[in-house]
């Protein structure tokens, strides 16, 4: 069965209870495509209820390079404790890898799904990043087309057969045919949100500094990155990964403790996907060229549609207004989740091949990595 259908279905709602949420929804309509413009190879949809999904922008050919991952080692032992054990990939016996980019947003398809084998993995000569002995290079990932893939498909990949077994996780397949409470009826595209920028596409990443590969108007968005929250100790010693988290603003790592010795409070760190982790300050006095905050969806999709239900037997009406609001958001206790994303937007006119720096300070001995003091910290301190 071809993956890219259009959906005049109603798919099943499920309570998505696997850090990478089991995106329902496996294709787009053409009104959808044209919404979705052809200017990013690689962009990420949303839907509140089923979260975020990675999609094609572009016609692929068979064996197309679409994605080049930085791949950074972590210890196991750190990748079982925190919320990464669901997004690694194995390394060795000490060690798995985070792949920086869209590369652990993959959602999970077996091969009938998906219309047979949609993505080969290479190991890649190219390595993107340096780190001190024993670590050396990045272990960077290619990822490639395995059939032709058209503009608009989810980009799936097979998890293998023990990834649910291994996390006593039951598989899902990627959409469900039968009744449910979330019915896209006849206009599925008003039930998505583009997620805004396009690292793969306006971005480029040098010697581990991201510039830009085109110009962008002040205000633009050049990137929103979807953001894993992890505990501090859970990655404390977990190798070259903690050079690229962020840490609790302004603590420089003091926020210990208290008469007894102890923590006064569990702390996290956050890892950007996308190239949000790469990001760094200017290495000249002079003003960063990007400004970040907390982002979210939900100000697009959660009461932007008003789909009003009708007697049986009658059609779905539902409409959606303008999303005019730029999805600035400040995150309570409560919000701190895994539908985290943080916004990265042009703070004036940004030339073709500019560095893109942001406030950020980082430690020289420690190298850890601190957004400004004037970022939100309550998802850093439980």
């Amino acid at each position: 069965m071809l993956i890219f259908i259009f959906f005049q279905v109603c798919l099943l709602s499920l309570e998505i209870f696997s850090a990478k949420h089991i995106f329902l929804v496996t294709g787009l309509n053409d009104e959808s495509l044209e919404e979705i413009g052809d200017d990013c190879p690689l962009l990420m949809l949303f839907t509140k209820e089923t979260g975020v999904g990675v999609f094609a922008g572009s016609d692929l050919q068979p064996e197309v390079e679409f994605e080049l991952a930085i791949g950074i080692p972590v210890l196991s032992d750190s990748t079982e404790t925190t919320e990464l054990a669901h997004y690694v990939e194995g390394l060795n016996s000490t060690h798995n890898l985070v792949t920086l980019g869209f590369s652990m947003l993959y959602n999970h398809a077996s091969h009938d799904d998906a219309g047979g084998y949609m993505i080969n993995k290479y190991t890649s000569d190219t390595k993107l990043m340096t780190f001190n002995e024993p670590y050396g290079t990045s272990w960077d990932i290619s990822f490639f087309s395995a059939r032709e893939i058209k503009k608009g498909e989810q980009l799936f990949s097979h998890y293998g057969e023990q990834w649910f077994p291994a996390r006593n996780l039951t598989e899902i397949a990627p959409y469900a045919e039968i009744g449910g409470e979330y019915c896209l009826a006849e206009e599925p595209h008003k039930h998505f949100t583009r997620i805004p920028g396009c690292p793969h596409g306006w971005t480029s990443v040098v010697q581990g500094r991201v510039y830009a590969k085109r110009a962008f108007s002040s205000g633009e968005y050049v990137e929103v990155s979807r953001v894993l929250r992890l505990t501090e100790a859970g990655m404390k010693g977990s190798g070259p990964i903690e050079h690229f988290l962020w840490y609790l603003p302004g603590s420089q790592g003091n926020l210990q403790d208290n008469e007894d010795g102890q923590y006064v409070a569990e702390t996290y760190t956050l890892l950007l996907l996308g190239h949000g982790a790469l990001y760094q300050p200017p290495r000249e006095p002079l003003a960063p060229s990007l400004m970040y905050s907390w982002w979210t969806a939900e100000c697009i999709l959660g009461n932007k549609y008003n789909c009003q239900h009708q007697e049986e037997g009658q059609n779905e009406d539902c409409t959606i207004s303008n999303a005019t609001s730029d999805c600035l958001w400040v995150p309570s206790e409560n919000d701190c989740s895994s539908r985290m994303f943080i916004s990265f937007r042009a703070s004036r006119d940004i030339a073709e091949g500019e560095e893109l720096t942001i406030d950020l300070f980082v430690d020289s001995w420690t190298k850890r990595r601190y957004p400004s003091h004037t970022f939100p910290k309550v998802c850093f301190v439980s």
